[in-house]
């Protein structure tokens, strides 16, 4: 038995762009962003928000290797609780990938292998809304 992840797109990314947003935590397990996207999401790269395990991550499905839970070495422990507002600010600049929580952590990343595609919110196993939306394009 899978589990459902519910998501919406936004629009498709571009090279070089910034994505900011309030992100309310409702009532959630793990919640986050996708970003270079394929049609059918079945592969992209994932910045994840764990209310469970307080953490920011980053992974990639499909997964190269399946045996851990997100990319190693892209924890960040972030404090979030339920109900909590939070900004999350993205900056993709080609494959370069930097991500900051509410003004508390920051990650970075690069995405080499999917260059391309669309972006959006996910929710698994809950609930949660994204307001104050902004996606700021950068003339190349």
């Amino acid at each position: 038995m899978g589990e459902e992840i519910w998501g919406f797109r936004i629009a498709e990314i571009l090279v070089k762009c910034e994505i900011k947003g309030i992100f309310i935590g409702l009532n959630f397990t793990d919640s986050g962003l996708y970003l270079n996207s394929d049609e059918d999401n079945e592969a992209a790269y994932y910045v994840g928000i764990d209310l469970v395990m307080g953490r920011l991550t980053f992974d990639r499905w499909p997964r190269k290797r399946s045996d851990y839970p997100f990319m190693l070495e892209t924890e960040r422990k972030i404090p979030v609780e339920p109900g909590q507002s939070y900004c999350v600010d993205v900056i993709k600049e080609g494959s370069v990938l930097e991500v900051y929580f509410d003004e508390k952590a920051a990650m970075s990343a690069r995405m080499y292998e999917l260059a391309q595609g669309t972006f959006g919110f996910a929710t698994q196993v809950g609930t949660a809304q994204v307001t104050g939306l902004a996606y700021l394009t950068a003339d190349e």
